[in-house]
């Protein structure tokens, strides 16, 4: 290369690398921005009491949950318990 001629180089890489990162950067950034917004509109909206019973497949999801792990949500004890430590309950007289 003489010096007459203009380089296409940007920081001694190729000018295509400095497009490909930018858009591999704003591809990131969009996809977890919506994962984001997917979760807070989830919380804010779809998670509230008479509505999760309208998804497609909760029931399936929570059903395998349950299966897997037990009940999701709190059981009522059969005796109510004054005072309660993990692994150690205390009855009322």
């Amino acid at each position: 290369m003489t010096a007459t001629e203009t380089s296409s180089d940007l920081f001694g890489h190729p000018r295509g690398l400095s497009v490909l990162f930018a858009t591999e950067t704003w591809e990131r950034f969009s996809y977890f921005g919506n994962s984001a917004l997917v979760v807070l509109y989830m919380v804010q909206h779809l998670l509230q009491p008479g509505r999760i019973e309208g998804v497609i497949g909760f029931a399936a999801v929570k059903a395998v949950l349950e299966f897997l792990f037990g009940p999701l949500a709190p059981q009522p004890s059969p005796r109510s318990c004054s005072a309660s430590t993990p692994g150690l309950h205390i009855r009322p007289p």
